[in-house]
């Protein structure tokens, strides 16, 4: 299975990348790998190897 980690640079998307590597093919983008803002970019992301793919975002800075 592969897993899509958006924000994998941030504190949770590493972890989730470190723990998902044991069992499965991890790719994991950070914000200067995709604009998640970018329909097109998140469709391209997600049109990557088959199988189950997976994404968490988390928002920086204020709301």
């Amino acid at each position: 299975m592969t897993l899509l980690v958006v924000g994998a640079a941030g504190q949770l998307g590493r972890e989730m990348v470190r723990v998902a590597s044991a069992s499965h093919l991890v790719v994991g983008l950070s914000r200067d790998d995709l604009d998640v803002t970018d329909p097109a970019a998140v469709r391209i992301a997600m049109e990557g190897p088959p199988g189950h793919q997976w994404s968490s975002t988390a928002r920086r800075g204020p709301t």
